[in-house]
């Protein structure tokens, strides 16, 4: 429901976790429309602009993006400044994991490899090739995080294969985010 709380403390960090787990169970129960429906809607920008951030990020070439973001910011500013290429958006699944590999050794398209699943806006790409089912692979949560990390024993490999092989930048996160200290 629509109640509102007040807390006579600041909740400490785990109470926080444990709340956010609870939200995300509730809201998973109704089903994935309605689960994917209140994240795009939580994550909603008023502006359907690029962040200046994400534009200079996007205007250096990468053969692949690894992003924990959920919205296609950068996608639209791959295409902005690479107009003669295509940005292929990567998911988890085992075919999706193989052609993140692949980019490695092969220079056809660039790829984004979105970690924690892919809404697809609020910024308008035209070109990116965005494999299908990307919203249904949303991770929203400590817990959820964990289990994706557990069970999808390809996508655990893939990931280690390109820590191994690669350097990683990190831009707003690092090694100490839980999430990516879990895949290793």
């Amino acid at each position: 429901g629509g109640r509102t709380r007040r807390w006579a403390r600041k909740p400490d960090p785990a109470e926080i976790i444990q709340r956010a787990n609870s939200a995300v169970r509730r809201l998973k129960s109704r089903g994935d429309e309605r689960f994917i429906a209140a994240v795009r809607g939580a994550l909603s920008l008023r502006s359907r602009r690029v962040p200046k951030q994400t534009e200079a990020l996007a205007r250096l070439w990468w053969p692949l993006v690894l992003s924990t973001n959920y919205d296609s910011c950068f996608a639209s500013a791959f295409e902005r400044w690479y107009p003669a290429r295509r940005l292929e958006v990567l998911g988890r699944g085992p075919a999706d994991c193989q052609r993140a590999l692949n980019s490695l050794t092969s220079s056809g398209h660039s790829a984004l490899w979105a970690l924690q699943g892919y809404l697809g806006s609020p910024c308008a790409t035209q070109r990116s090739l965005v494999s299908h089912g990307l919203e249904r692979e949303l991770v929203v949560g400590h817990d959820e995080y964990r289990r994706v990390t557990y069970r999808d024993l390809h996508f655990r490999r893939a990931f280690a294969e390109v820590f191994r092989s690669r350097s990683l930048f990190f831009v707003g996160s690092g090694i100490r985010e839980t999430y990516l200290q879990e895949l290793f």
